[in-house]
């Protein structure tokens, strides 16, 4: 019986196992065949169904479906089922001092329900928000923008923000456009500030946001956290433009006004790998929390199984790129007129950083499980060698017994013990923004990426903001 549960769960497909299918296909340029294998792992017919429950990673495969629907360009399925997983997503919680002792177990192991890291959690509202823009569904838009920043703002840390300027720029930034669109002008001045400092402006110069200041008297009270004050260049210069009045300011900035996004690649996902005692104990030093997570007692009995030989490796999710696209250059051109000048998010080296915040926690959880099951392993062989020593045919057939049930222990333990390799691997690994005017009428918008190519035609409006997203090439 041991042998057949052990056989089945070395048996079970870890997530990117499951996701392999989905990854080849969105690859190969066809998201709509990554559709319909994520259709299946959900249980349903078609994108139009929502699975009758989210047992099993099917949050997860939601995420990814909703991110490929996006890319099809089926914006109101795709903003849909992100909905749905707003409502259902648990996620990592990377402030306060409590995070190290919600970590340590939330990276036990796959078995839980799949909670989300920051960086995740912000891309899923700030991926709604193209959605929603897509559809010129501003009322829909600005609720997510206030998601964002609520989550924003009171569940990222100093130490996080570091980690992930570019998503956050890009959150606030899509925010900043959504209420300039709306007419909501304190608002968008607030965020545009804080996609701008965050390093996220597709704009060459700042003019746009410094006529903003201007127009709506923004003083940037609510910056405490970029440490910015009224001297700051960016509100002197506003000081010394010309105050628009809201009518001058449509005219100047919001005639024609289009924004093209380009998400292009693969952000890395995690696989399992079996990696050294040794390395697994300085790796769980590299977090500011990682001193939480691993206590003196559980690093003592780590080094001395090491030094026995017991313990010398363990499993334990690592990032990958391998069968990744190359990432490539990003251009648009528009009506043969090849753009100069925009902003690119660099998703893929924030997603390895924000690793680095729960890396060191799920390497510590996994030394404090493998030291759990080698000591379970000892005291097995040590009843064993008891009994052995005693003599007798008896005694040896219940050593044997015993030597059995220590190592079916240890061996259920390692088998159940699975790293937890779940991850949203159809996130792009770079998102470019070009923001353009267009004079009224119909235009060709083309975007290539590297040797392939995108493209389509688009009626533009004087007083209507046209976002258009472009995903389906990675």
């Amino acid at each position: 019986m041991l042998t057949l549960v052990l056989v089945m769960l070395s048996g079970c497909a870890s997530y990117t196992q499951d996701l392999r299918p989905t990854r080849q296909a969105l690859t190969g340029g066809n998201p709509q065949a990554a559709i319909e294998a994520l259709n299946q792992a959900l249980d349903v017919d078609h994108a139009g169904e929502l699975p009758t429950n989210l047992k099993q990673d099917r949050v997860l495969f939601l995420l990814e479906r909703a991110t490929l629907l996006q890319a099809t360009g089926d914006y109101e399925q795709a903003a849909r089922d992100m909905m749905y997983i707003d409502d259902h997503l648990e996620w990592v919680d990377l402030s306060g001092a409590k995070a190290a002792q919600v970590m340590r177990f939330i990276y036990s192991d796959d078995a839980g329900q799949y909670r989300a890291p920051a960086h995740e959690r912000l891309l899923l509202n700030t991926l709604n928000l193209i959605n929603f823009l897509a559809q010129k569904r501003l009322g829909s838009a600005r609720v997510e923008a206030r998601r964002f920043d609520l989550l924003a703002r009171y569940f990222v840390d100093a130490d996080s923000r570091q980690l992930m300027p570019g998503i956050l720029g890009l959150g606030y930034y899509l925010s900043g456009a959504t209420f300039e669109a709306s007419g909501e002008y304190d608002d968008a001045a607030r965020f545009y500030a804080r996609a701008y400092l965050s390093g996220v402006w597709p704009e060459e110069h700042p003019g746009r946001l410094e006529d903003l200041i201007a127009l709506t008297g923004y003083r940037g009270r609510d910056l405490t956290d970029f440490d910015i004050t009224e001297d700051h260049p960016l509100f002197t210069s506003a000081r010394s433009r010309e105050r628009l009045s809201r009518a001058e300011y449509r005219a100047r900035h919001q005639a024609g006004d289009a924004l093209v996004v380009v998400q292009s690649g693969l952000s890395p996902y995690r696989k399992a790998e079996r990696v050294g005692l040794g390395w697994a104990l300085g790796y769980s030093q590299h977090s500011p929390y990682a001193g939480a997570y691993l206590d003196a007692d559980a690093r003592r009995q780590a080094l001395s199984l090491q030094a026995s030989g017991a313990l010398n490796s363990l499993n334990f999710p690592v990032l990958t790129d391998h069968d990744l696209p190359p990432r490539r250059q990003v251009g648009v051109v528009i009506d043969d007129a090849a753009l100069t000048g925009h902003a690119r998010v660099d998703l893929y080296s924030q997603v390895h950083a924000s690793w680095t915040m729960v890396g060191a926690t799920a390497v510590a959880a996994a030394i404090s499980r493998a030291v759990v099951r080698a000591v379970a392993g000892q005291a097995s062989r040590a009843a064993t060698d008891a009994a052995l020593r005693q003599g007798g045919s008896e005694a040896a057939a219940a050593g044997a017994l015993g030597l059995l049930a220590g190592l079916a222990v240890q061996g259920t333990m390692s088998a159940l013990d699975t790293p937890d390799t779940r991850s949203w691997t159809t996130l792009a690994a770079d998102i470019d923004l070009f923001r353009i005017k267009l004079p009224a009428g119909r235009h060709t918008v083309a975007v290539d990426i590297g040797p392939m190519r995108d493209e389509r035609v688009v009626d533009v409006l004087t007083d209507e903001f046209l976002l258009l997203n472009f995903s389906a090439l990675r």
